[in-house]
């Protein structure tokens, strides 16, 4: 014998697929927000739960403490910065000239000042804040450094193998390290609101020419 009446629903509110997820991401949003406004030391767990519009309680059910959620905000940002600038993209391209290869050091310069102009934060936080809250932190960022590093010397490496540059193993790593400072002044001008593209752009091509034409460049053949 059948019956005719429904299952019982269970108490409380039903589950929300993916709910999880998204509440993790509005708290690392609201943490990010809040941080660089008012900085690590700055910043309580109550303040981003109100950014959040949530409790503190529901902060606390997904991080135990404010330096757990530092940590995942530093891995958002990173995450966010290297989806927009894909410098895995641009230096894993198989490139026909060494003037290819300059071009796609250049887009990733092009894209990094973007990211900048549209969420000057973002650097802030991966590469001034963090490193200044304790040691564990700045040698993350050290190693975010040295794996931008690690990228342009392999694709130096590359222009060493077709020919296009006579460096040694050492000078690469030396020359990678080179055109990163280079990019460097148009970030600071960006970071400090000087946000000039017509200026950023002869610095990024003046970086460029320097190291693909005068460090770089092959010496001439005799004869």
């Amino acid at each position: 014998m059948t019956s005719d009446v429904p299952p019982r629903r269970p108490r409380g509110r039903p589950k929300i697929e993916g709910l999880a997820d998204h509440r993790r991401t509005q708290i690392v949003e609201a943490a990010f927000a809040v941080l660089t406004e008012k900085g690590y030391d700055g910043t309580s767990i109550a303040d981003i739960a109100q950014r959040a519009g949530m409790g503190q309680g529901t902060v606390y059910r997904y991080v135990n403490s404010k330096r757990e959620l530092l940590d995942m905000v530093f891995d958002w940002a990173v995450e966010k910065t290297f989806a927009t600038v894909d410098p895995y993209e641009l230096l894993a391209a198989e490139a026909e000239t060494a003037r290819d290869m300059a071009a796609n050091i250049q887009v990733i310069g092009d894209r990094l000042y973007r990211l900048v102009d549209d969420d000057p934060a973002i650097l802030k936080l991966i590469g001034i804040q963090a490193s200044a809250i304790d040691k564990e932190l700045k040698a993350r960022v050290v190693g975010l450094e040295s794996l931008i590093n690690s990228l342009v010397v392999r694709a130096l490496e590359r222009a060493v193998e077709n020919e296009w540059f006579v460096l040694t193993e050492p000078q690469s790593r030396i020359v990678a390290r080179l055109v990163m400072m280079l990019a460097l002044p148009g970030v600071v001008m960006t970071l400090r609101g000087e946000s000039d593209p017509d200026k950023r752009a002869r610095l990024v091509g003046a970086a460029t020419d320097l190291a693909f034409h005068g460090i770089m460049k092959r010496p001439a053949v005799n004869g």
